[in-house]
C-alpha cells in the first residue's frame, strides 16, 4: 500500500513558488514513515489595532492524531525555510509541547504522559492531546494510535 503525504496550498503565489514549495514539502515529509498532511493557508496578524501582515498558517497533522499548528512570518515564506520547520515539527524537534487542557507532556514518539515540565524548558508550546481532542471536540473524528 503506497502511503499517502498530502500538501495543500491554500495561498495565493505564482505557479513556480507553488511547484517549488510543493516539492520541498514532499521531500521533508517523505523522510518520515507515518503518513502526514500539510495544509497552508494566509493568516493576518495583526501588529497593531490597525495594521498587520500576512503570515502563513500552517497545520502539520499525521495519522496517529498528533497535529502541529505554525505560524510562518513573511520573512520565512520560502520553501528551504518552510521544509525545515515542516521537518523539525515531524521529527519532534519542535519546543516542547503541552496540552492546554490536561496539561500532560508529549514526548518525540508522540505519546502524552502526565508528568512536570523539567526546570528551566524555555521552550515550551501548547496542543490538545487526543483524549482531550475527543473529550472536548466530540464532532472531530481522530483515528485510534
Amino acid at each position: 500500500m503506497v502511503q499517502q503525504r498530502a500538501v495543500d496550498i491554500q495561498v495565493v503565489m505564482d505557479r513556480r513558488r507553488k511547484l517549488a514549495l510543493r516539492d520541498a514539502l514532499q521531500a521533508a515529509l517523505s523522510e518520515q514513515p507515518a503518513v502526514w498532511r500539510v495544509v497552508i493557508r494566509s493568516a493576518l496578524i495583526y501588529e497593531t489595532a490597525s495594521s498587520g501582515s500576512w503570515w502563513w498558517s500552517v497545520m502539520v497533522s499525521s495519522d496517529a492524531a498528533t497535529h502541529h499548528m505554525l505560524l510562518v512570518p513573511p520573512g520565512e515564506q520560502t520553501p528551504e525555510l518552510l521544509a525545515e520547520i515542516v521537518g523539525k515539527a515531524i521529527r519532534g524537534d519542535l519546543p516542547t509541547v503541552r496540552c492546554s487542557a490536561c496539561q500532560k507532556v508529549r514526548l518525540k514518539n508522540g505519546s502524552w504522559v502526565a508528568r512536570a515540565l523539567p526546570e528551566g524548558r524555555p521552550n515550551v508550546t501548547h496542543g490538545v492531546c487526543p483524549d482531550c481532542v475527543r473529550r472536548l471536540y466530540p464532532s472531530l473524528r481522530l483515528r485510534p494510535r
